[in-house]
């Protein structure tokens, strides 16, 4: 999905921002209803892979990416709508993360990938346990890392560090590597992401200058994101290929409605 395209770029530049907006939410709900559909098939999958940490991993990073993905739209509809950022951020780093994860690997890398992101997380909850004197949550993590470390390809969690669990390379290349369109703008785009979130003066100057338009510019890089997830879930599942081709071109419609006309009058 380009809504961006040098076709229709200049007529959705003109649109009316509430247009804009309008029409990318009605859009987002094409997705969400497939987006629903895919999640109750990794439900039903995940059923039987309880040691595959590649599967284990994809589907907490979907599930979390529509849930991100209904905050950010559900923030349009009250005063905390410029905070969709937030969430919008989340989604951007699960896409990439994923897109490397699924695109860039063979099945072993991604298992490798999938391990060490769970370990991680038990690492954390060990450290969190460990720091609160909290002896069951101590034991709990612990049992839970030396099983999903079930190779010993990992250091034990009483040695493991940090630079153990760094998986992924730098953000920056995973824009690089995409293959996503336009993907040399979207470091860009996730430092404007950035700036609310981590305190800097430039977010607050954005809020100050253009709040509604800040939840829009943000709706639609979700958006985007949304599009992307959902062919990529597909692709990964073999399955609701035609119900992603359908829910695109719906949302193309919706969104380009008339531009067509606008495009050819300037």
């Amino acid at each position: 999905m380009k809504i961006d395209s040098k076709k229709f770029k200049k007529s959705w530049l003109d649109l009316p921002e509430k247009q804009k907006k309008i029409r990318i939410e009605r859009s987002y709900n094409t997705f969400k209803k497939v987006s629903r559909k895919q999640l109750i098939i990794l439900k039903d999958i995940k059923k039987g892979r309880k040691n595959d940490w590649a599967f284990l991993y994809f589907f907490a990073m979907t599930k979390g990416f529509w849930r991100d993905a209904e905050f950010a739209f559900a923030l349009g509809k009250n005063k905390w709508r410029l905070y969709s950022i937030y969430p919008t951020r989340a989604m951007m780093e699960k896409t990439l993360k994923l897109l490397y994860f699924r695109q860039k690997q063979n099945s072993e890398k991604r298992r490798k990938i999938g391990q060490g992101e769970l370990l991680k997380a038990a690492w954390k909850f060990y450290l969190e346990g460990k720091r609160r004197n909290k002896p069951n949550d101590i034991k709990e993590w612990k049992e839970r890392y030396q099983m999903i470390n079930d190779r010993d390809e990992y250091p034990s969690i009483e040695n493991a560090k940090a630079k153990d669990f760094q998986i992924f390379p730098s953000i920056k290349k995973l824009c690089l590597t995409s293959g996503l369109p336009d993907a040399n703008d979207l470091y860009f785009e996730y430092g404007y992401l950035s700036n609310l979130p981590h305190g800097n003066i430039l977010g607050e100057i954005m809020a100050e200058m253009d709040e509604g338009g800040e939840y829009r510019r943000a709706v639609v890089l979700a958006f985007r994101l949304c599009s992307e997830m959902l062919k990529l879930t597909a692709s990964s599942l073999k399955k609701t290929q035609n119900e992603v081709k359908t829910a695109i071109k719906r949302a193309e419609y919706i969104t380009k409605k008339g531009l067509e006309n606008d495009n050819a009058s300037h």
